[in-house]
């Protein structure tokens, strides 16, 4: 090829380009949510007894404000109103091996020669999780997280035990659930997001889901977070907020992640490449009873509730086609 025809490919391949990205919408963000864009940064990594420091490279995703107790009680008042509806979610950790069964299937079988549809989901079924509402309901939330807190206030206790309940904390971070209680609420979410966009006519966007750890560190180091001394819970719409306007990443309650601590370089940490299987799990952020700044980090039990423990959602950047006019 000459220079010519070299040059003419790139020019054209720009134009294209320019084209196609004028071409797109991106999705509106979710309720109580803002943009993170997307982008590189620095992040240090707990390795043995080292620590690594890795560039790390992130897509574009919304992060919404901390789950409340009134977003929370709805999803158990849906559970409670479908006792015998099912919930279903791919464990993405576990498609990579999907994807290796009908690789080996078909290069074993000469008569397996179905559409990679069908290959597809005959292998991904194994990797589909399922829980029946009534299920889900049997431990759903520990509402008891908050007995003998205050014990040396008999009056802020009483409060305190009816926290989850009592409208007057509606926007409070709900507590008192564990990684798999949060990771069902992202479910749960995203069928109901996906339903009422089907029936508007809309198209479909990315599924809610819990954030990685690198994703939630990459919100946080944009732009500086005050380190709040809040030794009190409040409302998830309140408090310090950084340069995004994302609020409470350094106090209020501690988040759940997918993360599991056993960082693998070589895929850049992709939050669907994190194990749902592992027993423990990589908690960030400080809270109004233990340390307070965006640096906390715990690995916990994955079953582990208590009343300074709560969540947040993610939801990958959507970016479809525009309509023509």
């Amino acid at each position: 090829m000459s220079m010519k025809q070299k040059l003419f490919s790139v020019l054209t391949a720009l134009i294209l380009g320019c084209s196609f990205l004028v071409a797109q919408t991106i999705a509106k963000a979710p309720k109580d949510s803002r943009l993170v864009p997307m982008g590189t940064f620095y992040m240090d990594y707990i390795n043995g007894q080292d620590t690594v420091r890795k560039q790390v490279s992130v897509n574009s995703f919304y992060l919404t404000n901390e789950v409340n107790n009134k977003e929370y009680r709805e999803f158990i008042t849906y559970l409670k109103a479908n006792p015998a509806d099912t919930l279903f979610c791919f464990d993405l950790s576990r498609l990579k091996e999907a994807s290796r069964y009908w690789r080996d299937k078909k290069s074993k079988d000469s008569t397996f020669k179905r559409t990679v549809s069908d290959k597809w989901m005959e292998a991904a079924k194994p990797f589909v999780l399922f829980k029946t509402n009534t299920e889900l309901l049997k431990d759903i939330i520990d509402t008891n997280v908050w007995q003998g807190v205050f014990a040396n206030d008999k009056k802020l206790q009483q409060k305190y035990d009816h926290y989850f309940s009592d409208k007057e904390f509606n926007d409070y971070p709900v507590v008192g659930v564990n990684y798999e209680n949060a990771r069902w609420f992202c479910v749960w979410k995203s069928k109901t997001d996906y339903e009422q966009r089907i029936s508007q006519g809309k198209p479909i966007e990315n599924d809610f889901r819990l954030p990685s750890e690198v994703e939630w560190m990459y919100a946080a180091s944009q732009g500086k977070t005050k380190s709040a001394e809040n030794n009190t819970i409040h409302s998830a719409k309140e408090g310090e907020k950084n340069a995004l306007k994302i609020k409470n990443l350094s106090d209020n309650v501690c988040e759940w992640t997918t993360s599991n601590g056993e960082y693998q370089f070589s895929h850049d940490l992709n939050p669907d490449t994190e194990s749902n299987n592992s027993p423990n799990k990589i908690v960030k952020g400080g809270s109004w009873k233990t340390g307070q700044g965006i640096g906390e980090r715990k690995l916990c039990d994955k079953n582990a509730r208590n009343c300074y423990t709560g969540f947040r959602m993610v939801k990958t950047l959507t970016v479809y086609p525009a309509k023509k006019v």
